[in-house]
């Protein structure tokens, strides 16, 4: 084989590599990662029919004017990933978000890299953005889940517990009512359990019907319920428990006993609940023993 043989072999092995520039050109637009550059102001100075897309822009033209605060939702966390790219040289796959032309939000994977000047100093950003939009949504969703009992649709025991730093603050004034029914057993045993979680879903009805919009309904577990109410002072607590004792005979599907605690400076949550169960426990003997003297 010649130098002219080798030399055409090599031209044609160029070709086909990702070193060639219509390779690399061919690939930016078929690929589904919006790809731009732009000025270290935010100017997007090109993009990828991917990028364009995404943004909701029919050409570079469109986003002319869709550039820096417009484009990213927060210039702070915008500036952040500028300053770790501007420190590293580049950051693979940071998430932010993006807001498109007609104004609705997207999250955004994105690796950025700078191209840096003889004197070391930013001329131009490179990015690739992959949306996550979607499995965002959907891990948001599974969270959601996680934290909301299958059957009634109140929080559960774990939604408690995510919020427990909250909960705990030493300036967080609250309280709890402890709700528990009475006879769900026999409902369970004399017309099965179908109809037993009827019953517990009439009640978190029952109980969402007079509870403020800002109260927290948790089903605890079995028959038990616990509303975290946010008051100033015991006695507003204590006006909500009422309100469900007083529409309770009426439109309850089953009676129910009530206990509840204000929570005290730096008590925990596991300590208020407890202290409510207490309260739900001796009011029970209380109506317990008032029974038996009036048999």
């Amino acid at each position: 084989m010649t130098d002219h043989d080798d030399k055409n072999v090599e031209a044609e092995q160029l070709q086909i590599s990702l070193k060639h520039p219509n390779a690399v050109e061919a690939l930016l637009q078929t690929i589904s990662e919006g790809t731009y550059v732009a000025t270290p102001e935010g100017r997007i100075l090109d993009a990828n029919p991917a990028f364009l897309q995404m943004v909701g822009a029919g050409s570079i033209e469109d986003l002319e004017n869709h550039c820096g605060e417009k484009l990213w939702v927060s210039s702070a966390r915008r500036a952040e990933l500028e300053e770790l790219v501007a420190e590293r040289g580049s950051v693979h796959e940071f998430e932010i978000e993006a807001r498109k032309l007609d104004g609705s939000v997207i999250t955004v994977l994105e690796t950025c890299q700078a191209q840096l000047g003889s004197t070391g100093e930013i001329q131009a950003f490179y990015g690739v953005l992959i949306d996550v939009s979607e499995r965002k949504g959907w891990q948001e969703q599974l969270a959601e889940l996680s934290i909301r009992d299958p059957l009634t649709g109140c929080y559960n025991q774990r939604y408690v517990e995510s919020q427990r730093d909250e909960l705990e603050r030493p300036s967080h004034f609250w309280g709890c009512l402890i709700l528990d029914l009475d006879g769900l057993k026999k409902i369970n045993e004399q017309f099965g359990q179908a109809e037993g979680d009827r019953v517990l879903q009439r009640f978190a009805h029952f109980v969402i019907r007079h509870k403020r919009a800002e109260d927290v309904l948790v089903r605890l577990g079995g028959d038990e319920f616990a509303l975290l109410v946010e008051v100033r002072t015991p006695e507003n607590m204590k006006i909500i428990a009422q309100r469900l004792l007083d529409h309770g005979p009426q439109q309850a599907p089953l009676a129910f006993g009530l206990g509840h605690s204000y929570r005290k400076p730096g008590e925990t949550v596991v300590r208020v609940l407890a202290r409510a169960k207490e309260d739900l426990l001796a009011t029970r003997g209380r109506d317990e023993e008032r029974e038996r003297r009036n048999a």
